[in-house]
């Protein structure tokens, strides 16, 4: 008699519905060796048909790790080896869209990773369930603003854009996003340098900028001073440069941190005034903070006017005067400062403590 094919006898017993998931899960992995490509899809949908995904994400891993040569497959949801495996997600889209909500967050990255290198159509949607999740910082998740907001992104500038966004990027990425002739490329770039890396990594990044004519405020204008002043140091400066671009976005602790590098450039330089010209709270503080003993006294009495509180309470604390003209402008600016604590800071001032009564 004719012999079968060999994994033909545990294929069909797999499919008898009294088995259970283990003695299943023998069976798919004797079948295996003979068969890979019809054993991965036949244990997707025995897990899709019994509304099992996790129960069978131990069967699923070993065979589509083997198959994509994915060493920590196991780490992978079932949805997620569904979506890393190119065939799985097209046979099964349907059913894979329907259960992208069970894709853990540490995944989606990965999961990402692999969609973008053949462009796959689950690629945005995947990048916006990371959005919406929260799972990325600021910084980061523009990368993935980008892949959810752009269809016309070439596959090289996808697979750069999910190394970004996994903190995975190389230097040699780089140059991706430098032959990307297209507005948003300056602000990944910025992006990027903004969250630091190697020196010759920095040096990279700030060419590619630079050679990019960037616009965004006050960013573009600190380029363009290390361009005229600080050349042969540009790579130390990429952070600052980048965290700029994006003081909306980033926090107070890292705004302070991109002045580390100001600290030996401020002094006779117009580096100073460029940064209180962004007139961004947190930049004209810190530079009061930091910098009060080389900033003229006009300038500070100019700040007690500022909007943002911050800065008036940084402005007061920085001065030190005795001049006649200067403290009747204090006076008349505690007359109508209103925020409490800003108005506390002018104790300091003999004559604020004599008209309040707190000498």
């Amino acid at each position: 008699s004719k012999e079968n094919p060999a994994g033909y006898e545990p294929l069909l017993r797999v499919i008898d519905p009294g088995l259970s998931i283990d003695e299943r899960s023998k069976l798919l992995r004797q079948a295996y060796p003979a068969a890979p490509p019809v054993v991965i899809r036949l244990s997707a949908a025995l897990a899709l048909d019994d509304g099992k995904l996790e129960e069978y994400q131990p069967v699923i891993a070993p065979l589509v790790g083997d198959s994509l040569g994915i060493d920590n497959a196991s780490n992978l949801s079932s949805v997620g080896l569904m979506l890393a495996h190119e065939d799985l997600s097209i046979i099964f889209a349907d059913d894979i869209v329907q259960n992208r909500e069970r894709l853990k967050n540490e995944e989606i990255s990965q999961v990402l990773a692999f969609l973008a290198r053949r462009n796959d159509v689950n690629t945005r949607a995947v990048a916006n369930l990371g959005l919406e999740r929260g799972i990325l910082s600021p910084l980061k998740s523009i990368f993935l603003e980008t892949i959810r907001d752009r269809k016309d992104l070439k596959p090289s500038v996808l697979s750069a854009l999910t190394k970004a966004a996994s903190g995975s990027l190389e230097k040699e990425d780089l140059q991706v996003f430098g032959r990307w002739y297209d507005s948003a490329s300056a602000r990944v770039l910025m992006a990027i340098a903004a969250e630091g890396h190697e020196p010759d990594f920095q040096v990279e990044a700030f060419d590619l900028i630079a050679g990019k004519s960037p616009t965004m405020q006050p960013a573009a204008t600190l380029l363009d001073w290390v361009r005229n002043n600080r050349w042969d140091e540009r790579g130390s400066f990429a952070q600052a440069i980048g965290t700029f671009a994006f003081l909306d976005l980033v926090d107070t602790p890292s705004v302070k941190e991109a002045f580390d590098i100001f600290d030996k450039h401020v002094k006779n330089s117009d580096l100073i005034f460029l940064l209180l010209d962004t007139n961004h709270p947190v930049v004209v503080s810190t530079v009061m903070e930091k910098y009060a003993d080389i900033i003229d006294l006009g300038t500070k009495l100019n700040l007690l006017k500022h909007p943002q509180k911050d800065v008036r309470l940084a402005a007061v604390k920085s001065i030190e005067t005795n001049d006649v003209g200067a403290l009747k402008i204090i006076v008349d600016n505690f007359e109508v400062e209103k925020d409490p604590e800003v108005k506390k800071a002018y104790q300091k001032f003999w004559m604020i403590r004599e008209r309040t009564g707190n000498l």
